[in-house]
């Protein structure tokens, strides 16, 4: 590529991008705007502000899909209905880490691919809350509880739950104007907390189960280790930890967003984890059940919330664009 053969262009401070592309607490390592989409490619490989944040979630989906691939030594992830579970819940997870890599990759080319990549990301964060929706509640519920009310009815509220994420997203990027203010995150971190507590449900009752009568849960240390990584990611996320005690010090490497996608990668390597335990344990007491509508409960799900979120994601793009003509 070009710039990979005759050197990238500088990076440069807050005083030289607009406001738009302007991070709390970083005050150096932005990439130039309106320069050619090969070269956002190309920073790929260019130290910058964003180049740990799009690494980390490029090297989580490549993880992801290892994951998948390693349970098809043991198990057919295609001909039985049992594990389509597993492979629409990660389906869900990997477009996480895709998107959002995509998003941080292209952030600076221009407003409305600024805005549109981050409304991708957002469909992304919600596609992941409806996979693991889907995941929890097929393979980590407790037996005595299939057949509840919330576990027979947790694929169509994930699905509301999760379009509101990409909704809320959304409606937030679009309202607030930098510097954003503290309201833009609770429009983001309230939805993403519902789906989390629904996800979480089918946990805290094995939690439960585990301190008060005993039974005994060989998975749970892991699933309580994804619950505590989901939580501190949420701390980074919303805190701006550690740039926000020293700013510009954290420009390149440490700042809170990276640290908030090591930990959401924690998450699912634990996700992971417990779940090649949950479904070993299932198939071996025979404690597995799947609906007969299986396929509309699983990729159907996911299948339906990608509609919605190219839906969402769409719209907010257009208007995005109309207003940028209106203020030309």
């Amino acid at each position: 590529m070009k710039y990979l053969r005759e050197g990238m262009p500088k990076t440069v401070s807050t005083s030289e991008i607009p406001l738009l592309f302007h991070e709390p607490h970083i005050e150096e390592g932005y990439r130039q705007s309106g320069l050619p989409w090969v070269y956002y490619i190309s920073s790929l490989f260019q130290m910058h502000n964003e180049t740990i944040n799009v690494w980390t979630h490029l090297l989580g989906f490549v993880m992801c899909v290892y994951n998948l691939l390693s349970f098809q030594e043991k198990y057919d992830l295609i001909e039985d209905p049992y594990m389509w579970p597993l492979v629409a819940g990660y389906a869900g997870m990997s477009a996480m880490f895709l998107f959002s890599a995509c998003a941080h990759l292209m952030a600076n080319t221009s407003d409305v691919v600024h805005y549109t990549g981050f409304g991708v990301d957002y469909a992304g964060l919600s596609l992941y809350g409806v996979g693991s929706v889907i995941l929890h509640f097929n393979y980590t519920v407790h037996h005595s509880a299939k057949g509840s009310f919330i576990h027979e009815n947790s694929a169509p509220i994930g699905a509301i739950l999760a379009i509101f994420v990409c909704i809320c997203g959304c409606v937030s990027k679009f309202r607030y104007s930098r510097p954003y203010p503290f309201q833009r995150k609770l429009w983001i971190i309230i939805p993403v907390g519902l789906v989390f507590i629904l996800v979480e449900i089918p946990i805290l009752h094995r939690l439960y189960l585990f301190l008060v009568h005993r039974i005994h849960d060989e998975s749970l240390l892991h699933h309580v280790g994804h619950m505590t990584f989901f939580i501190v990611a949420a701390v980074f996320f919303g805190s701006h930890i550690p740039e926000r005690w020293y700013p510009g010090k954290f420009d390149l490497i440490g700042h809170s967003h990276q640290i908030f996608h090591v930990f959401i990668i924690l998450v699912a390597v634990e996700q992971t984890n417990a779940l090649k335990i949950d479904i070993f344990n299932q198939r071996k007491h025979g404690h597995h059940h799947v609906n007969e509508s299986s396929f509309l409960h699983t990729f159907g799900v996911v299948l339906i919330v990608l509609l919605a979120d190219i839906c969402s994601v769409y719209y907010f793009h257009r208007c995005v664009k109309e207003r940028e003509r209106k203020s030309k």
